[in-house]
């Protein structure tokens, strides 16, 4: 079964076309990065994912549900959502932030403090700073515990939205290592959005390509290295060499 189903699924803002009769299974798994110009609809076909965004037509399915015929909290609670810079609550310690949405499922104080405890060994984060509010701790860290607060309830779907866009290359490329491993490791599908071909090919199973809310290629790193379908992929195979 796939993890994340697009069945003619079209949107618009005012008059103009985001995403266009767009179709596609992202399956249980996959490491998808979806890649495309500014404006070419990534982002609205990520909230779509977790019912942020209605489309005008079509239906997406999660879990072989329909997002429309799901309570949208619990969709979200159960889809780990990151962001460039990941919005962490800047009143919240580490260990609450982590731990925001255990809170809301009823988990008791003990339940997240250990559960916190674990999710900082496995996204290689120090114990000490779960007393720390997100000003107190690096940028690289703050990644992390992004990455820990989406993954926190045990999500099966990650969706990443250009995550690593706001910290220094070194750390970039750390992150983008480790991701590798937990997407290994953890079991998650993960949708990813860059507006960079190489941390695309370097880190994905599939690439998505958009240009103007349609698919230009949808297909494993190496088919769309071997054979791009047209132009526009031709030019962004170009551009990771």
């Amino acid at each position: 079964m796939s993890a994340i189903r697009f069945d003619k699924v079209s949107h618009k803002f005012d008059d103009r076309t985001i995403v266009s009769d767009l179709s596609l299974d992202i399956e249980c798994g996959d490491f998808v990065s979806i890649v495309g110009s500014s404006g070419s609809g990534k982002t609205t076909l990520m909230k779509m994912i977790n019912g942020l965004i209605t489309p005008d037509h079509g239906t997406v399915y999660v879990n072989g549900v329909a997002v429309s015929e799901m309570d949208v909290v619990e969709l979200r609670r159960g889809i780990g959502y990151s962001i460039q810079g990941n919005v962490l609550f800047p009143h919240l310690t580490i260990e609450e932030n982590i731990g925001y949405v255990l809170s809301l499922k009823g988990l008791s104080r003990e339940q997240i403090a250990a559960r916190v405890t674990d999710l900082l060994h496995t996204f290689q984060l120090p114990d000490d700073i779960r007393q720390r509010v997100p000003s107190q701790i690096s940028g690289g860290q703050a990644q992390r515990v992004g990455i820990a607060r989406a993954y926190a309830a045990e999500a099966n779907i990650l969706l990443m939205d250009e995550p690593f866009g706001a910290v220094d290359a070194i750390t970039r490329y750390q992150l983008q290592e480790d991701l590798k491993r937990w997407h290994e490791t953890l079991g998650l599908t993960i949708v990813f959005i860059t507006h960079d071909i190489r941390e695309a090919l370097k880190m994905s199973n599939k690439i998505l390509v958009l240009h103007e809310g349609k698919v230009q290629q949808y297909a494993a790193c190496e088919e769309i290295l071997r054979n791009p379908a047209v132009g526009f992929v031709e030019d962004l195979v170009r551009m990771s060499h």
